[in-house]
C-alpha cells in the first residue's frame, strides 16, 4: 500500500442477521426505501409504475400488485382499510422491509378519495368545516390514526410537519391545558424557579429526548442562580435538538451564564438557526413524532407517534393527465435530481380569499429562503406572468398555465390553493394535473371542499424545504399540518436542490460472479456538487442489513466486503446507500447484481431487449442452465407470470396483463425446497 492506511469498512450480514445492533442512521429518503403500489386491473397503472421503477431503481421487492383494489375514484373507509392499506402493510412487514421503507406511492387508477363516514365531529372553531371525505395518500400517513388511534380528521395532527418554535414549547402530549402545563405557568408566574427547575427535570425522566424541557430547565436553574446545573441542562438541550444559537445569546433568562466560558463553547457549538420557523430536517418513518413536533426513537406513554410519506405518482382520466404526459412528467423530475435549476420562487398576492387567507405565511417564507441563498418575489396577479420559476405558490379557481408564459424549471413544486384541485370527478377549477402537464415535479390539491382551512394546505415554507433539499414528499408533509384530505402527486423523490454524498465504486461489477469474498472499494466524488458520506448502509435482495460509519482520513479506503458463504447460489442484489449525516438526510445509493454459487448450479435466462406486440409475433424468453427436474417460473418483481414447460427451455410470455414499458424478469428455478435466481433480463415492451 505505498506506506498509506487502508481502512475497511466490514458489514458483516452475519452480525446483522444474529441480531446486533449496527448504527442506525436515520431522516431522509432513497429508492430502497419507497414502495410502489400498482392497480393489477390497470394496463395503464402497470406501465406507469414499470417506467417509474425501472427509471428510479425501485428494488423489485419493493413493487406491490394490488389485484383486488377497490374501483371507483371515491371508496368507503372499510374497502381502504381492508383491501389496500392494511395489505400493502402486510406485505410490506412480510417481504421484511418495515426497517427501512419510509414511503408509499401508488401508481395511477387507484381510487383517490375516501368517504370517512361517522368519524366524529371535531371541536374547536374548524369544527364545522372538517368536511368527511379523505385521500388515499393523505390517510396512509396517517396510517397510525386510521388504524389504531382515531381523530385523522384534524387540523393538527401532523407533528413531523414545520411550526413556530415558540410551538416546541408546548406539551410533549398535547395536553397544553392540563395539570402539567398549568403547574409550569403558576411556577413561572410565582418566580419560584427552584421549584420549576425540579419540575421540568422530574418531565425529562419521562420524556429524555424533549431538548425544549431541557432549555426551560436551564432557563429556570440560571433564574434560581443554579449556574452549573443551568449549564448541565443547556448542555442536554443543545446536544440533543436545541439549534437556535441566537436566541440563546439573547436570551434575558440565561443572562447570568453569559459570563461562562462554558456557555460560550456551547453557543459556538448550537445551530444557528433563525428562530423563526422550524428548518428542514429528513423524515423518518422510524421516528415517533410529539405533539409539539419533537422526535424520538423511543415511544414514549401518550407521546408520538410514527407516520409513513405518501403520494401519488400520476392522475390520469377525467381531468387528468394522460398516461404519455405523466411518463413526461415523471422523467423529467428524476432527471431534474441535483440539478439546481435557475429561477426564482414566486408568490401571488391578490384579493381573492385564496391568497389573503394565507398571507401571513409570506413574509416567512420569503425570509427562510433569504436565509439559504434564494430569491422569492411576491406577484400581484393571479398568476407569475412570464417568469422563470423554480418554484410557485398561487390562489386560484381558474388558471390555464401556457397563458401565464412562464416556464415551470425541473424539479419545481406548484401550489395553488383552491377547493377542488385535487377533487378529479367535478370538473369546475383548476386541477393539479395542470401543474404537472406543464414541468411541475409535483402539486396537490383537496379531493372535496376543504373550505379556507390554511392547515389543510401546504405552508408556503414548502418551497425553502425544496431549496434546502428534502425530498417532494418530505417538502410537503413537512408544511401541511393537517393532511387528511390533501391529494399529492407527482415524483416523491425528485430532490433537485440536494447535494448528496455520490460515490463510485470499485472491485464489483453488475452481474459479476462472487468468490469466495468480494472487497467492494467506495471511492468518494470530491465535488462542489456532492456532500461528504458519513455513514454506509447495505441491503441485499431488498433487506436491510446494517449501516457503519464511513471512515476518512489520509489514505482512508472504505470498502465493504462479502463473503461469499453469506449467498445462497443464485443471482443476488447488493444496494449501498451512502448517508451524509447532515439534518436533511441526503442520501445517495447504487445497486448491483452478482451471482453466488459455482457455475453448474446456476439458472440463465435471455430474450429480447425491446418487443412490440404490433409484431404480432409472442415475446419469448430462453432459460437455460437448470436441472431437469427444477420447476422454473417467470416472475417480474414479486408477481408469477408463467410456468417453463417441463423438458422445455424457453417460454412465451402473457403480456397482455403486464402493461408496457420496461419489464424486470426473472427466472426461478426450484429443486426441492432449494430455490436459484437468474439475473433479471429486462426487455422494453412497446
Amino acid at each position: 500500500m505505498e506506506g498509506k492506511l487502508r481502512v475497511v469498512l466490514f458489514v458483516s450480514f452475519i452480525l446483522a442477521i444474529a441480531g446486533s445492533q449496527p448504527e442506525v442512521v436515520r431522516a431522509g429518503a432513497s429508492p430502497s426505501q419507497w414502495v410502489i403500489v400498482v392497480n393489477g386491473k390497470s394496463p395503464r397503472s402497470r406501465t406507469i409504475a414499470n417506467y417509474y421503477t425501472y427509471w428510479r431503481n425501485i428494488p423489485l421487492t419493493n413493487v406491490i400488485v394490488l389485484n383486488d383494489a377497490p374501483s371507483g375514484n371515491t371508496i368507503s373507509l372499510a374497502d381502504f382499510k381492508e383491501k389496500m392499506l392494511v395489505p400493502i402493510l402486510d406485505e410490506i412487514a412480510n417481504r421484511r422491509l418495515a426497517n427501512h421503507i419510509q414511503g408509499i406511492a401508488y401508481s395511477s387508477d387507484l381510487p383517490l378519495a375516501v368517504d370517512l363516514g361517522m368519524e366524529p365531529d371535531v371541536d374547536g372553531p374548524y369544527g364545522p368545516y372538517m368536511t368527511k371525505v379523505g385521500s388515499i395518500n393523505g390517510l396512509t400517513y396517517l396510517h397510525r390514526f386510521v388504524r389504531e388511534i382515531g381523530h385523522f380528521i384534524d387540523v393538527n395532527n401532523n407533528w413531523y410537519a414545520g411550526r413556530d418554535p415558540k410551538t416546541l414549547f408546548g406539551s410533549p402530549i398535547g395536553d397544553n391545558g392540563g395539570e402539567i402545563e398549568t403547574k409550569k405557568r403558576k411556577l413561572l408566574e410565582g418566580k419560584k424557579f427552584s421549584s420549576l427547575g425540579y419540575l421540568l427535570e422530574d418531565e425529562l425522566k419521562k420524556y429524555p429526548d424533549q431538548f425544549p424541557i431541557a432549555y426551560q430547565a436551564a432557563q429556570a436553574w440560571a433564574e434560581a442562580g443554579q449556574t452549573s446545573r443551568s449549564l448541565q441542562q443547556l448542555q442536554r438541550a443543545i446536544e440533543s435538538g436545541w439549534s437556535y444559537s441566537k436566541y440563546v445569546q439573547t436570551d434575558e433568562h440565561l443572562k447570568s451564564l453569559m459570563e461562562f466560558n462554558l456557555f460560550q463553547t456551547l453557543v459556538k457549538g448550537c445551530e444557528n438557526d433563525e428562530f423563526d420557523w422550524t428548518p428542514a430536517v429528513g423524515f423518518d418513518a422510524r421516528l415517533n413524532y410529539a405533539p409539539n413536533g419533537v422526535s424520538s426513537p423511543r415511544l414514549y406513554k401518550n407521546s408520538g407517534v410514527n407516520y409513513i410519506l405518501s403520494m401519488v405518482l400520476a392522475v390520469c382520466g377525467p381531468s387528468g393527465n394522460t398516461e404519455q404526459e405523466a411518463i413526461r412528467q415523471l422523467k423529467s423530475s428524476i432527471d431534474a435530481d441535483y440539478s439546481h435549476p435557475e429561477g426564482t420562487f414566486y408568490i401571488t398576492e391578490t384579493d381573492d380569499v385564496r391568497t389573503k387567507c394565507r398571507q401571513h405565511e409570506f413574509k416567512i417564507a420569503i425570509e427562510k429562503l433569504k436565509q439559504i441563498g434564494f430569491i422569492a418575489e411576491i406577484v400581484h396577479d393571479s398568476a407569475p406572468l412570464g417568469k422563470i420559476c423554480q418554484g410557485v405558490t398561487l390562489g386560484v379557481s381558474d388558471l390555464s398555465w401556457p397563458a401565464t408564459k412562464s416556464k415551470i424549471m425541473p424539479g419545481a413544486i406548484v401550489e395553488n390553493l383552491t377547493s377542488l384541485g385535487g377533487a378529479m370527478e367535478v370538473p369546475n377549477q383548476t386541477k393539479l394535473t395542470e401543474f404537472l402537464r406543464y414541468g411541475a415535479s409535483a402539486s396537490s390539491g383537496a379531493v372535496t371542499e376543504p373550505f379556507t382551512v390554511p392547515q389543510k394546505f401546504p405552508h408556503t415554507t414548502i418551497h425553502a424545504y425544496n431549496a434546502a433539499g428534502l425530498t417532494a414528499a418530505e417538502c410537503y408533509y413537512s408544511s401541511v399540518a393537517g393532511p387528511y384530505q390533501l391529494l399529492i402527486a407527482g415524483d416523491p423523490l425528485c430532490a433537485p436542490f440536494a447535494k448528496p454524498p455520490r460515490f463510485t465504486v470499485g472491485g464489483i461489477q453488475d452481474g459479476m460472479q462472487l468468490g469466495e469474498t468480494l472487497a467492494i472499494e467506495i471511492i468518494p466524488d470530491t465535488t462542489s456538487g456532492s456532500s461528504v458520506a458519513k455513514y454506509l448502509g447495505i441491503h441485499v435482495d431488498g433487506e436491510f442489513k446494517g449501516a457503519q460509519p464511513v471512515p476518512s482520513g489520509p489514505g482512508a479506503k472504505p470498502q465493504v466486503r462479502v463473503k461469499a458463504s453469506q449467498f445462497s447460489d443464485g443471482a443476488h442484489e447488493i444496494r449501498l446507500i451512502a448517508y451524509d449525516g447532515g439534518r436533511t438526510g441526503t442520501r445517495f445509493e447504487r445497486g448491483f447484481w452478482i451471482v453466488a454459487g459455482p457455475e453448474y448450479n446456476q439458472i440463465k435466462m435471455t430474450g429480447p431487449s425491446n418487443w412490440k406486440a404490433s409484431e404480432e409475433k409472442p415475446l419469448v424468453l430462453e432459460v437455460i442452465g437448470t436441472d431437469s427436474d427444477a420447476v422454473i417460473e417467470i416472475v417480474h418483481g414479486k408477481e408469477y407470470v408463467t410456468t417453463v414447460e417441463e423438458g422445455k427451455n424457453s417460454c412465451v410470455i402473457p403480456t397482455e396483463k403486464l402493461g408496457r414499458g420496461p419489464i424486470r424478469f426473472q427466472a426461478i428455478a426450484t429443486i426441492g425446497s432449494t430455490k436459484v435466481a437468474s439475473l433479471p433480463l429486462t426487455v422494453l415492451i412497446e
